[in-house]
């Protein structure tokens, strides 16, 4: 009896073994062709998006392309896109709405403001139209007027360059989805951010 079930331990260890076996080797061979369609599938995308830029930057016909209709399309696009581009850079870079600006010299300091940062907050602006600007360029004694300590190194003041690199933007009176999603796009953009309540509610967005 004890040989009996040791003959068939044997036979189900040995079974059991097998299946561990053909179990890898299907996982091994699962997975290289998962590796093979996905560089396959890749390729397929590189060969399309090539047959593309070639279509629109080229002339002739590659891959079964009609190059002539697509760059014809492309050109049409760039002569509209372009002057409204320029426009709209132009407009972001000269124009600050009055309804944006808490005062008239936070409103007159606007053109002194980095490019970068006028042109992110004037896209901001497009999509969350109660943004307002509480602060843009100051001078030393701003800071004794706010009942603030002397700030040396602050962002509002002009750089090297000759830009201001920081404002600030009311966050009171505001939902609190609203201003996370305003804080997020800054950061997202490269901008650092602060949320200061020293004289009132508000986020530091700068240039650094």
């Amino acid at each position: 009896m004890a040989a009996e079930m040791a003959a068939g331990g044997a036979v189900h260890a040995g079974r059991m073994e097998g299946a561990r076996g053909r179990s890898a080797y299907r996982l091994s061979q699962d997975r290289s062709d998962h590796c093979l369609a996905v560089r396959r599938a890749r390729a397929r995308v590189c060969v399309h998006l090539r047959a593309w830029a070639n279509a629109g930057l080229g002339g002739g016909t590659r891959g079964g392309i009609p190059d002539r209709r697509c760059s014809d399309r492309v050109r049409r696009l760039d002569r509209v896109a372009l002057p409204l581009v320029v426009f709209y850079c132009g407009y972001s870079l000269l124009y600050l709405a009055s309804v944006h600006a808490k005062s008239a010299p936070v409103r007159a300091y606007y053109t002194s403001v980095h490019p970068l940062l006028r042109l992110a907050l004037s896209t901001a602006i497009l999509v969350d139209r109660d943004i307002l600007i509480t602060d843009t360029g100051r001078q030393p004694d701003d800071y004794g007027r706010m009942g603030l300590p002397e700030n040396l190194h602050s962002r509002h003041y002009r750089g090297a360059d000759g830009w201001v690199h920081a404002v600030d933007l009311r966050m009171t009176g505001r939902g609190t989805l609203k201003n996370w999603g305003v804080q997020l796009y800054f950061w997202s953009m490269g901008f650092d951010t602060k949320r200061h309540v020293g004289t009132a509610d508000h986020l530091h967005v700068e240039l650094n």
